[in-house]
């Protein structure tokens, strides 16, 4: 335990390596104020929390969590602006970041979570009460358990997608997930997005824009993958994207909706792969491809 009113460990190299117990952990809580971990590497064999009363500052910080086959899990909760500018994390466990205020990733971002041995657990959490901004983050998560496994990415305000990339890859195949991507405010985007990922998949925001973006929804054999984008106030725009879809498609928009250069495919092997596009304004549709059993 490393606890203050205030903790600052700039540059630091934390290692808890105390591989024969299994109560080896870290836990860094600034009580009242805030806490800085940029720059530093922290290594735990056993699950990490890091919390703070006021701001977060982890940019340029790497995290490895590693537990001989148990869980290393990681619990992030700023009360205040959570920076995680350069933050690298790679783990086996479940990761929970939780902020009150904003939170920041950008160049070189990356959340590589190899496992989630706790079942039942969601794999990841990512959720601030404020504006998400996630760069050019590489987020890549491997769910090895059955039981309800939930992917949460979520904001209070506006969430950038930015460039970023995210991939949700379960072993199991039957294993009933979801994937959900909302935002209280718009969700936006650089283009170039790759988002592959497992499960009943909603994307939703006041508008939703993902030009050019790669959406995948592939989890074989589970009759609950499908894919939903809703802009529940605005637009929608998923121009010069592709859609690939296990499952049925529903988009809708509350004002117009971009589908030029889009290309849509739907397989469910036997099963139906219907799809729903529901405008309330212009809908563009040139170069549209659409291929579906449904």
């Amino acid at each position: 335990l490393i606890e203050g009113d205030a903790v600052s460990l700039t540059d630091a190299d934390i290692t808890i390596d105390h591989f024969s117990t299994s109560g080896s952990g870290l836990t860094v809580n600034a009580i009242i104020g805030a806490l800085d971990l940029s720059q530093s590497s922290l290594s735990v064999s056993g699950p990490t929390t890091l919390s703070s009363a006021t701001t977060m500052n982890l940019s340029s910080m790497s995290m490895v969590g590693n537990n001989n086959g148990g869980t290393s899990n990681l619990l992030i909760d700023s009360e205040g602006n959570l920076n995680m500018i350069g933050t690298s994390i790679t783990t086996a466990g479940n990761v929970n970041i939780d902020g009150e205020a904003n939170i920041t990733f950008g160049p070189a971002s990356v959340i590589n979570l190899s496992s989630n041995n706790s079942r039942g657990v969601a794999p990841l959490t990512i959720s601030a009460l404020g504006d998400l901004d996630l760069g050019d983050t590489n987020i890549d998560v491997f769910n090895n358990f059955a039981g309800n496994e939930d992917l949460l990415i979520e904001a209070g305000g506006t969430l950038d997608l930015g460039t970023a990339d995210l991939t949700y890859d379960v072993a199991t195949q039957n294993d009933v997930v979801t994937t959900t991507i909302r935002a209280g405010g718009n969700i936006t985007s650089s283009g170039g997005n790759v988002i592959d990922v497992a499960g009943d998949t909603l994307i939703e925001g006041d508008s939703v824009s993902l030009a050019g973006a790669a959406v995948t929804i592939d989890n074989f054999s589970n009759i609950n993958s499908r894919l939903t984008i809703n802009a529940n106030t605005g637009a929608l725009d998923l121009s010069d994207g592709t859609l690939v879809v296990r499952g049925s498609t529903t988009l809708t928009s509350a004002t117009t909706m971009d589908l030029s250069s889009t290309s849509l495919a739907g397989t469910n092997g036997s099963l139906r792969a219907d799809v729903l596009i529901d405008s309330q304004d212009n809908l563009t549709m040139v170069d549209t491809m659409r291929s579906s059993q449904g």
